[in-house]
């Protein structure tokens, strides 16, 4: 892929009767008065736009344009969330692979697996049944890490943050009527950050230990990585001045 994916699907494995949660995440398109003289049929309005449905040559135009700014980093809204409980992992690995494989996510997202604990072996049957999931490792420490282009480690603050901080900005979109947004509303608020004065690292009362949070979980998967993945292309929209060039492999 030679540009950025536009969805980022975030999943949470819970264990035994846990819940296990899945966050689809859209990343907007800035379109300027430029692109849309080039390509008026792209039939939305100067501004930040829904990439879903929209034609695929004025969407790569976009992309890869190399001669306007664009004027933040984009806005990321919540197209989708779901939980299940009880649910084979095999069940769950068909069900996620069948929806990554319909549009507008075919071919045009990047599926974020917490790796952590029981997550591992279900992220080797996702890769047996030809998805290349990221698998994220989830710990207290303080640094961000990995072993190869698909295998992670995240520390639990980087993906609080990462929730947090486009919450706060407003750039992450969730939307009132989206079924469990009153859910995830409520687990956002369950969290407790406490600093032990000892280590002055952070503890979360509330991760897979006491109340649900598994939706946040998700959400927070999919928002850290498409920021801290695609960051590179994000500061080359902001201080563009040639051609958008791919740093992925820089990331770290």
């Amino acid at each position: 892929m030679t540009r950025e994916a536009l969805y980022t699907v975030g999943l949470d494995l819970g264990q035994a009767r846990d819940w296990t949660a899945l966050a689809v995440l859209e990343t907007q398109l800035w379109f300027s008065g430029a692109v849309l003289r080039d390509y008026p049929w792209a039939g939305v309005a100067e501004g930040w736009n829904s990439p879903a449905g929209l034609d695929q040559h004025a969407i790569e135009h976009v992309l890869t344009r190399d001669d306007s700014r664009w004027p933040g980093k984009p806005p990321l809204a919540l197209k989708y969330l779901e939980r299940m409980r009880d649910v084979p992992y095999p069940d769950v690995v068909a069900h996620v692979k069948a929806l990554v494989e319909r549009p507008p996510l075919a071919g045009n997202c990047m599926l974020v697996v917490d790796s952590t604990g029981v997550g591992k072996p279900i992220v080797d049957m996702f890769r047996q049944a030809g998805l290349r999931p990221v698998a994220v490792s989830i710990h207290g420490g303080d640094s961000v890490g990995h072993t190869g282009p698909f295998d992670w480690r995240c520390p639990k603050r980087d993906l609080v943050a990462s929730v947090q901080s486009t919450l706060q900005t407003r750039r992450l979109q969730v939307l009132a009527s989206l079924p469990l947004a009153d859910v995830l509303v409520k687990e956002l608020g369950n969290f407790r950050v406490t600093i032990n004065p000892a280590t002055s690292h952070d503890s979360y009362s509330s991760w897979r230990e006491q109340d649900h949070d598994d939706l946040v979980l998700a959400v927070s998967l999919a928002t850290w990585w498409r920021d801290h993945y695609w960051r590179n292309f994000d500061r080359a929209r902001l201080t563009r001045g040639g051609a958008v060039t791919d740093e992925r492999a820089n990331a770290r």
